[in-house]
């Protein structure tokens, strides 16, 4: 990854840690082991600091990757209770910012 975009990426996960719910994702999560078998691939806020500096991703891709991951997890485990609504809200924080930060500009459909 380049400096400039590692910059942005740790950037970006500032503004996520700066969200009030944020600390609902950062430590490791402790599931039931029931649940924690259902996750392809258990990630945590923490985790992806360590790795951005470390210098562990060697694309934006895969730090972008590692940040849905969390949602889509948090999407299975808490499919069918009042807590869905944090991990919805930090996406929708974490999609906005990510767009802002990397200038992605999204197309109107109707645009041709």
């Amino acid at each position: 990854m380049l400096p400039k975009e590692q910059l942005k990426c740790e950037f970006l996960l500032l503004k996520i840690y700066c969200c009030s719910i944020s600390s609902y994702f950062a430590l490791k999560p402790h599931y039931s082991t029931e649940l924690s078998r259902a996750l392809k691939k258990p990630i945590w806020l923490n985790k992806i600091r360590k790795k951005l500096i470390r210098k562990l991703y060697s694309q934006v891709m895969w730090f972008v990757r590692d940040m849905r991951l969390i949602f889509q997890n948090h999407k299975e485990i808490y499919k069918d209770t009042k807590f869905i609504n944090l991990g919805s809200q930090l996406e929708t924080t974490f999609e906005t910012n990510f767009r802002k930060i990397f200038a992605i500009q999204t197309i109107s459909r109707n645009s041709c």
